[in-house]
C-alpha cells in the first residue's frame, strides 16, 4: 500500500502499520485514510486546531489499536434514566435486545460515502477508515421514541487502548428521539476517536446530550455532522470535563426552511485538562434559527476552547442566529480562548455574536460573607448562578429530561467539592 506520510510521529507510523494488518480491500477506508495522510493528526499549524495539538498530545500513547487488558467498568452516570444503551468499545458496538419501537439497528463493514461536510476532516477520516465496522440507527418516520438511545463509549482497556467508531443515524421526517453520547473514563491514557453523521429528516427532531470525561491522561474526540432537513429541530446540550486533549465538535447544515437549532454547552475544567468545544452551523436555505450558548468555569491549569462559526450562503435569507460565549476563571494559571466567527453572504439576515471572559466579583463574593455565607459557600453561589442558564436549558430538553439534567448538575456539583 503507498499511502504514508512524509514525516509522521510514532503513532502516524503505527496507524499506517495497523491498517495495512487489516488488509482492508474495501476502496471507502482506503480514500478516508488518504485523505488523512494529507495532514495527520491535527496539530498546532492547521487553523482550526491551533489551540488543540492532537499530535503532541498523542505522541507518548502506544500504538498497538485496542492493546491492553479489558477492565471492569463502572456503572454509567446515566444508567437510571431508563435508555437503550448502545456500547462502544475496542471490540466494536454491543446491545441488548429491547430495542425501542420504531428504531432500527446494524452494523455493516462497507459504507463508500461520507457527508461531504466532513470530507476533508483529518479525525472524521481516521474513524472512517480505521472503523471496521459501521453502526446503522434508524428511527422511522412519524415515530416518537420515547426512551432516550445511550451510546457509551465504555470498555476500557489499560493504558495505550485505541478506539475508532463510526456512526450513522437516519431520523425519517416526523420522528422524534433523544440521543445521549458518553464517555466517563478518568483515568488511563487512551485515545478515543467516534464519528456521527446525522440525517434529520423535514419536521423531525433531536435532541443530544454530551458528556465527556477522559481524565488526565485520556485522549478523545467526538466528530459529528448533521444535515437539517425543513421544519426539522435540532437541540445538543453538552458537558465537558475534558482531558488531556479532549474535542467535541458539531458541523451542522440546514438544508431546507424553517429549521431551528439550539446548543447550550458547558465546559467545566480542573487540574490541566483540555476541552475543546467547536462548532459551525451553515445556512443553506431560508428562515432557520439558531441559538448557541457556551459557558466555561475552569480553574488550576485547566485550557477551555470555544471555537463558533456561522456561515450563511446567498440562500440563507431571513436567517436568525445568536452566539454567545462566557468564561469563569478561577485562577491564574487557567486559560481560555474564544474564536467566535460570522460569514454572511445573504443581505436579510440577523447575526450576532459575544464573548465575555472574568473571574469571580470579589464585591459579590464580600456581600455574601456579610449576610453569614462562608466564603466555599459564597464562591460555589456564583458559580451556580453563572451555569444556570445552560443547567435551565437542559431541563426543558425534550426526551432528554431533567433527570439527565439532575446528573450534569451532580457532576458540577462533585467538579466544586474536589472531584473532577
Amino acid at each position: 500500500m503507498t499511502i504514508g506520510f512524509l514525516t509522521p510521529v510514532t503513532l502516524e507510523a503505527g496507524l499506517l502499520a495497523a491498517f495495512d494488518q487489516g488488509a482492508s480491500d474495501l476502496d471507502s477506508r482506503k480514500s478516508a485514510y488518504s485523505k488523512f495522510a494529507k495532514t495527520g493528526l491535527p496539530h498546532r499549524k492547521l487553523e482550526a486546531w491551533k489551540w488543540s495539538d492532537f499530535r503532541t498530545a498523542l505522541s507518548d500513547l502506544p500504538v498497538e489499536q485496542g492493546s491492553g487488558e479489558i477492565q471492569v467498568q463502572a456503572p454509567s452516570i446515566f444508567s437510571q434514566a431508563g435508555a437503550f444503551t448502545i456500547t462502544l468499545d475496542s471490540d466494536g458496538a454491543h446491545w441488548g435486545d429491547n430495542c425501542p419501537a420504531g428504531v432500527s439497528l446494524r452494523l455493516t463493514d462497507n459504507v463508500a460515502d461520507r457527508l461531504d461536510l466532513i470530507d476533508d476532516h483529518p479525525m472524521a477520516s481516521l474513524a472512517a477508515a480505521m472503523s471496521t465496522e459501521t453502526l446503522i440507527i434508524t428511527v422511522a418516520a412519524g415515530q416518537s421514541v420515547t426512551a432516550p438511545i445511550h451510546i457509551r463509549r465504555s470498555g476500557a482497556a489499560s493504558d495505550g487502548a485505541q478506539r475508532h467508531h463510526r456512526v450513522l443515524v437516519s431520523i425519517d421526517e416526523d420522528a422524534s428521539v433523544g440521543i445521549i453520547e458518553s464517555i466517563d473514563e478518568p483515568t488511563g491514557a487512551l485515545f478515543d476517536n467516534l464519528l456521527t453523521e446525522v440525517r434529520l429528516g423535514a419536521r423531525a427532531h433531536l435532541s443530544r446530550t454530551v458528556y465527556s470525561n477522559v481524565g488526565d491522561n485520556g485522549v478523545e474526540i467526538s466528530t459529528c455532522a448533521i444535515v437539517i432537513d425543513g421544519g426539522a429541530v435540532f437541540d445538543q446540550f453538552a458537558l465537558l470535563a475534558g482531558g488531556k486533549r479532549s474535542r467535541l465538535e458539531t458541523i451542522s447544515r440546514f438544508d431546507g426552511p424553517d429549521a431551528h437549532a439550539r446548543s447550550f454547552s458547558a465546559s467545566i475544567l480542573g487540574s490541566a485538562r483540555h476541552a475543546d468545544f467547536t462548532s459551525e452551523f451553515i445556512h443553506d436555505a431560508e428562515g432557520c434559527i439558531v441559538e448557541q450558548m457556551h459557558k466555561s468555569v475552569i480553574r488550576e491549569r485547566g485550557h477551555g476552547i470555544f471555537q463558533g462559526k456561522f456561515l450563511v450562503e446567498r440562500t440563507g435569507q431571513k436567517t436568525d442566529a445568536n452566539m454567545q460565549a462566557n468564561a469563569m476563571l478561577l485562577s491564574e494559571g487557567a486559560t481560555i480562548n474564544h474564536k467566535p466567527e460570522l460569514e454572511i453572504y445573504a443581505d436579510d439576515v440577523a447575526c450576532a455574536h459575544g464573548s465575555t471572559s472574568g473571574a469571580l466579583d470579589d464585591d459579590a463574593i464580600f456581600y455574601m460573607r456579610q449576610r453569614g455565607l462562608s466564603d466555599e459557600a459564597a464562591r460555589s453561589l456564583l458559580i451556580d448562578a453563572f451555569l444556570a442558564e445552560v443547567f435551565d436549558e437542559m431541563e426543558e430538553a425534550p426526551l432528554v429530561g431533567a433527570r439527565q439534567a439532575d446528573i450534569l448538575r451532580n457532576v458540577a456539583a462533585s467538579w466544586k467539592a474536589g472531584g473532577a
